[in-house]
């Protein structure tokens, strides 16, 4: 039953809720208590009314939660009630309890199902006996486990349900918890099945308020199970932590006042034994050092035991059969009391290949720290050549009716030609070309080339090719890739000077993560293999490590500018592949290259038909260049071929010419400008004004990721530098060309 009582400033108690259950507890509807307040304090038994009235006292008088059990009269038959109730102060200054009235004998029939529901639903076995050692109380478990009905178990004592010789074993812990000390212990049991269990028992003594011991809780896991599963994580822990010791890593220890040695397995696997092969021995094991490093070997040893410290040191060793390895040793050093150094123990790990991947990503960054100079040397040389070539063009024109002075300016022409295809090589190396990747059909291209190669390389190299079937088609430059090849081939002839085999090879191969190449710097994934074989001299390993490096030549003084496998290297790297090559003096040589495979289906484009020679004359040019002898030569260039040229030093100053008026058909700019903004951010400013603005780019380098970012198609609007006026003019025609078709020239006058 719900209530709301109130205690009135007056003295006088008053029920402001009952709920309808009050009828089927106290036997009386809740009007009549509602009426009387006092009918519901008739309903208790004599003796705790009085008991009843001073516990609501105290709670109001301390603002406690009131809390009563006693006998009450309903209709002449006694039940045991409990009442509990939250005070709190009214405005009036009296006192008002929100509670509630339950019929204890069902509360405590509902306490005992939900008690019996938790019990049962646990896995374990519990049972009550009383100080008489009688079972009071089994749970589901319990029953399930001995296969005996609770009925069986309930009234009868331990020593009939268990047995004699199971009583004895745990009569000291049931004394014990007669004596109210909880115990804690593990006991085999017989199973019904007759097999031995393992059981974790609890026995838990319960005492009343007076200290007495009235029984014992009784609790048994059956943990065969997990303690057989513990063993064997334990040994498997145990296994795998020595797998984990022992399996990359040897270990070894040394007895220094005895000199004995021991090794583990792997120890004798790392040097080239089979296990135990030999006794270890100090002198033994220098044996297998590499002799260079023996002195080193034992300094670092003497300085450690003489040091107190522990040591790590990397040294070489020698196998049994010549091969060389590099290993890494950690010593520790256990010191007597007087600190004498008694033991020495440590691990030995082979570290050959990690050593090696080290060296090939601090040989990747070297690479790339050259590549980003000479790439920024390519670009300001091609500033500088720009201008030359530019000049001598238009020289060459003005004086083609003086042969001497032609033959001067042709030679001069010819010397700016070869500088301005070292530094396309430096910006090769460098990875910063402008590539024209499409979808290549590799072997195809190998059979295409192998004419080509068979007159370039003469009759006394024979060229043999083994394609393999269903090679993927790649993503590549396609003209860089047969001078990739052509300039491996060359190298190829010049190792053979007296006639020798070369050998092209193409094949898919898959990387994964652990099988990559000896460059573990590729990425994983799907690639075409084009190796270049050849069955010369071969290369020292001193010059093997220097052969990506630019400039770097073992050809005599003219013979070669060092930039040609730099420009290989640049290419495939550039293309996100990979190259490997393979050496030995006498031998031969092999370069691998790794290319990534075509994820699209683009072709290479077909040849485009010469554009229509468009209308020039009285179109104007503005020229944004900030070198100043590039645009006076920009602005020769682009007079002599009939255009109006008017120039700017940089953003700044064509933006004012334009937002003055000036009737402009096409913005020539250079890429990389000063005053803080490029050329892309000066085209699109400029076509932000006059949406139907042409632009032709020119820069000295650009990067193609910085091409495509910007949305410029390279084949039309990039002209690299140096360049010629012939070509300027070739370009500017095909751009302007396209406006002639639909509209005629702008006015030249100034809008």
């Amino acid at each position: 039953m719900i209530f709301l009582l109130r205690h009135r400033p007056e003295g006088d108690f008053r029920f402001d809720y009952v709920s309808p259950r009050c009828l089927e507890l106290n036997g009386i509807p809740p009007e009549r208590i509602l009426e009387n307040a006092e009918r519901f304090f008739d309903l208790t038994a004599v003796a705790a009314r009085q008991d009843l009235r001073d516990r609501i006292a105290e709670s109001e008088r301390h603002l406690t939660p009131l809390r009563w059990e006693g006998p009450f009269d309903v209709q002449g038959r006694p039940r045991r009630m409990r009442i509990e109730a939250i005070p709190y102060r009214a405005e009036d200054g009296g006192t008002v309890w929100e509670g509630r009235q339950s019929d204890l004998a069902t509360a405590r029939t509902l306490e005992e199902e939900r008690l019996r529901l938790v019990t049962d639903a646990l896995p374990v076995l519990i049972a009550y006996f009383d100080a008489g050692l009688r079972y009071r109380y089994v749970n589901r478990t319990f029953v399930e486990w001995w296969c005996m009905p609770a009925e069986r178990a309930i009234g009868r004592s331990m020593m009939e349900v268990l047995g004699r010789q199971a009583c004895e074993v745990v009569r000291p812990y049931v004394e014990a918890a007669l004596r109210g000390e909880r115990q804690e212990f593990d006991r085999d049991l017989t199973h019904p099945d007759g097999k031995r269990r393992l059981c974790h028992a609890h026995y838990v003594p319960h005492i009343d308020a007076g200290g007495r011991v009235l029984g014992i809780v009784a609790l048994l896991e059956d943990v065969t199970e997990r303690r057989q599963a513990e063993a064997a994580l334990r040994e498997s822990r145990e296994s795998l932590a020595n797998a984990q010791r022992i399996a990359h890593i040897g270990n070894w220890d040394w007895d220094i006042a005895t000199g004995r040695i021991g090794w583990s397995d792997e120890v004798f696997r790392i040097f080239g034994y089979e296990a135990g092969a030999f006794e270890p021995s100090y002198n033994a094991y220098l044996q297998q050092v590499h002799p260079e490093d023996r002195e080193f070997i034992v300094a670092s040893a003497s300085r450690s035991l003489h040091s107190q410290s522990n040591y790590r040191i990397d040294y070489r060793i020698v196998r049994p059969d010549g091969e060389q390895r590099t290993v890494q040793e950690r010593g520790e050093i256990a010191r007597s009391e007087t600190g004498e150094p008694v033991r020495m123990s440590g691990t030995v790990q082979d570290v050959t290949d990690q050593r090696a991947v080290a060296a090939q990503l601090q040989q990747a960054q070297k690479m790339e720290a050259v590549g980003q100079l000479t790439g920024g040397i390519a670009h300001d040389f091609n500033n500088l050549l720009g201008v030359i070539v530019g000049n001598l063009d238009l020289l060459i024109v003005r004086l083609a009716d003086r042969p001497e002075d032609q033959r001067m300016l042709q030679r001069a022409m010819e010397a700016a030609e070869r500088g301005a295809s070292m530094t396309h090589r430096l910006l090769a190396f460098s990875r910063r070309q402008t590539l024209q990747p499409r979808r290549v059909e590799v072997n195809l291209l190998v059979n295409e080339m192998s004419e080509l190669l068979g007159h370039t390389l003469g009759e006394t190299i024979e060229i043999r090719t083994a394609l393999g079937e269903s090679v993927w088609p790649i993503n590549a430059d396609r003209v860089q890739l047969e001078s990739a090849i052509l300039n491996l081939a060359i190298n190829a002839r010049d190792a053979m000077p007296s006639g020798g085999r070369l050998a092209i090879a193409t094949l898919n191969q898959t990387f994964e993560e652990a099988d990559s190449p000896a460059d573990s710097t590729i990425t994983p994934g799907d690639y075409v293999m084009i190796a270049v074989s050849d069955n010369g001299g071969g290369m020292a390993p001193e010059v093997l490590t220097r052969v990506f490096e630019p400039f770097f030549t073992t050809k005599q003084v003219g013979k070669g500018s060092g930039l040609g496998l730099p420009m290989v290297y640049g290419f495939v790297k550039q293309s996100g592949g990979h190259v490997t090559i393979y050496s030995e003096s006498g031998r031969g040589t092999t370069v691998k290259l790794y290319l990534p495979r075509s994820s699209d289906g683009r072709s290479a484009p077909p040849l485009e038909a010469a554009a229509p020679t468009a209308a020039i004359l009285g179109r104007r040019i503005l020229v944004v260049e900030d070198n100043p002898a590039m645009r006076e030569f920009s602005r020769t260039a682009l007079t002599a071929l009939g255009y109006e040229a008017v120039v700017a030093d940089g953003a700044p100053e064509a933006l004012r010419l334009l937002s003055a008026d000036l009737s402009v058909d096409l913005l020539f700019t250079d890429v990389i400008l000063g005053a803080g903004m490029s050329g892309f951010e000066l085209a699109r400013e400029a076509q932000r004004q006059r949406p139907d603005l042409r632009v032709l780019f020119t820069s000295g380098f650009v990067e193609r990721d910085m091409i495509s970012a910007q949305g410029v198609d390279p084949d039309q609007e990039l002209l690299s530098k140096p360049f010629r006026t012939a070509e300027l003019g070739r370009r500017l025609s095909q751009i302007l060309a396209k406006d002639s078709v639909s509209s005629p020239p702008p006015s030249s006058g100034e809008g």
